[in-house]
């Protein structure tokens, strides 16, 4: 009875991991460009770009799997051409904006604010900052967030 028991169990295991296997060896799906007037995408797909790219990259700190396909659903949705964030931190949210961008072909031009290395701020990560973004396109600065953030806006500006 025992080993009935365990035969199964092992048998519904192998079938689970062939089926996670099996999802994630499918390639992922590009978003569908229809414009709606709520947020909406495919999340099945989204789901494997989530579960494939960004987690392996960021793990689920400081961003669960549900947080990082509402940041990119969003960003689908909103099609920014430029994107400008302040808390860079070790860039964990430039890097989201930076590989949706990349991945779905937006075009957007990624900007993240940090406090300049001469404040003390306990969340402050010192060398580390910018760790996840360093070597790709996203413009690193360090300022204040909001006057900043109202600068590169000005200048840049938002086209859409």
């Amino acid at each position: 009875m025992l080993s009935q028991i365990t035969r199964n169990w092992h048998d519904a295991t192998r079938r689970a991991v062939m089926s996670v296997r099996y999802y994630m060896a499918r390639p992922p799906q590009r978003q569908n460009s229809v414009t709606t007037t709520n947020l909406e995408c495919d999340t099945a797909s989204l789901g494997q770009f989530v579960c494939r790219k960004l987690v392996p990259l960021l793990g689920t700190n400081p961003f669960p799997p549900n947080e990082l396909m509402l940041m990119c659903a969003a960003m689908l949705w909103l099609r920014p051409t430029l994107v400008v964030e302040w808390g860079t931190n070790i860039g964990a949210s430039a890097r989201v904006w930076h590989e949706t961008n990349v991945r779905y072909g937006l075009g957007a031009d990624v900007h993240s604010i940090d406090l300049p290395d001469s404040i003390s701020h306990p969340e402050h990560p010192g060398p580390r900052r910018g760790l996840l973004v360093r070597g790709l396109p996203v413009h690193l600065h360090q300022g204040d967030g909001p006057e900043l953030a109202a600068v590169l806006i000005a200048e840049l500006g938002c086209k859409k």
